[in-house]
């Protein structure tokens, strides 16, 4: 059973415990995700992950604290929190008061206020989105979660459907908040013919930045990392702006991976040992598997190829147990919100969703060279080169005409990019018959979105 009780008292006092970030020009959705997601499993009166004690004033509401750290989120993020209080109502009447109150298409960086009143005056309950799956799901990070008995009441994450009317765990969502402030970065990355990454920022026909790296195998990118694999080995990350400094995170490695939940890092070494870190760049690493080929991450799970072309899947924590039944003869593993896709040895697809023994969808395509997933979208790449995608039920009807004289294919939210078969990179951005931008990069060796 889980209770939020929520405080409709306005408190006029400002005592900000522990933390307080200096206000910024703006900040992304990611970053306030990622300060979310650092104070998972904390109380409403422990040690923040600033260094202070509690979140705004929830040390002063034992059973009343999802808006104190809702809010303690955003103005730790830089973003205006004038108007908010300790009530989960005063977020819908900050939106409403500012235009930014919506009840379809949130995003990362909202509030999620549950059980509104018609007059303002009360919700039950105020969450943050944390993470948005094209299948309809969103992830929630909320403050005062549990039943304070055998559950207590922590900073806990959940999930349900992301539509205004959607019932989350007994609570009805009433609609959406953006906070002002929050900005849109997201990235385009590429490594071209001479092993020189870039990156851009923006809207797709944004102007692309400085030089990344040189030496660069693969790029990749999440939330506000940017990661390249060079091809000595060495993989490199950094945190914040193009124009920030990098961190070796590790040697000998043939793969890395990033993913925005969690801050998470992971790595397959030349000898096949996985590795994935939580948190900052200087986490420590947690050993995964052995026998290791691929490593993909999505949300809180995580799935390895092993060379003898079976696959495993954990959700959860990184010591979390595996499912070592999930597949064989899969030559391709793909991760993302709740689905799980297997390009098969066969050229086969298949593709599950829900719960990690939920079934295969074994129909889903065949005569395939490369598979992609993002949220409900799902895309191929054929032998002849042509791109399929489809969008919404894992058996919902192709958009067969969708690219040609394609090499490699890129899912990501709403964007669709392709490398094609002379370098250029295209992409896309919307419904999936939304124009092509066409001229996004030339001599492209491999390409990343976010």
């Amino acid at each position: 059973m889980t209770r939020r009780v929520l405080s409709t008292v306005v408190i006029a006092l400002l005592l900000l415990a522990g933390g307080l970030a200096s206000p910024a020009a703006a900040a992304t959705g990611q970053q306030v995700a990622d300060l979310a997601v650092a104070n998972l499993n904390r109380g409403y009166c422990q040690a923040n992950s600033l260094g202070g004690v509690g979140y705004g004033l929830s040390c002063q509401h034992p059973v009343a604290w999802c808006a104190d750290f809702a809010k303690w989120v955003w103005q730790n993020s830089g973003l205006q929190v004038g108007g908010l209080d300790s009530g989960a109502s005063s977020f819908f009447r900050y939106g409403r008061d500012r235009g930014t109150w919506h009840t379809t298409g949130p995003k990362a960086g909202d509030a999620v206020v549950f059980g509104q009143s018609a007059d303002g005056s009360w919700a039950q309950h105020v969450g943050l989105v944390t993470a948005v799956y094209g299948n309809g799901r969103i992830q929630i990070i909320n403050g005062n979660y549990g039943d304070g008995s055998s559950n207590p009441s922590l900073v806990r994450y959940s999930e349900g459907e992301g539509r205004a009317g959607a019932s989350v765990n007994g609570q009805v969502i009433s609609g959406f908040t953006t906070p002002v402030g929050l900005t849109d970065a997201r990235r385009i990355g590429v490594v071209d013919d001479n092993g020189v990454a870039i990156v851009k920022e923006g809207a797709i026909n944004a102007g692309w930045g400085g030089a990344q790296h040189t030496g660069v195998v693969s790029v990749s990118l999440a939330g506000n990392r940017i990661g390249v694999l060079l091809a000595d080995g060495r993989a490199l990350v950094k945190e914040g702006g193009l124009s920030a400094g990098w961190a070796e995170m590790y040697t000998d490695v043939t793969v890395l991976r990033l993913s925005a939940w969690g801050n998470r890092i992971g790595v397959v070494n030349r000898d096949g040992v996985a590795r994935v870190k939580e948190g900052g760049l200087s986490a420590a690493w947690s050993v995964m598997d052995s026998n290791v080929s691929d490593l993909q991450m999505t949300g809180d799970r995580i799935a390895v190829l092993h060379r003898d072309n079976t696959v495993w899947v954990k959700q959860g924590g990184l010591g979390a147990g595996w499912d070592t039944g999930m597949a064989a003869d899969v030559r391709q593993v793909v991760v993302t919100g709740w689905r799980i896709g297997v390009l098969r040895t066969d050229n086969t697809v298949w593709v599950k969703e829900g719960a990690l023994n939920a079934a295969w969808d074994q129909g889903v395509d065949s005569n395939v060279r490369q598979l992609a997933m993002s949220g409900d979208r799902i895309g191929v790449v054929h032998p002849d080169n042509t791109v399929w995608v489809k969008q919404g039920a894992i058996n919902a009807g192709w958009d067969k005409g969708m690219a040609a004289d394609v090499s490699d294919l890129v899912l990501e939210g709403d964007r669709i990019g392709i490398r094609r078969t002379d370098g250029y990179l295209w992409v896309k951005e919307g419904a999936l018959n939304a124009a092509w931008e066409a001229g996004v990069a030339s001599g492209v060796r491999q390409a990343a979105l976010t």
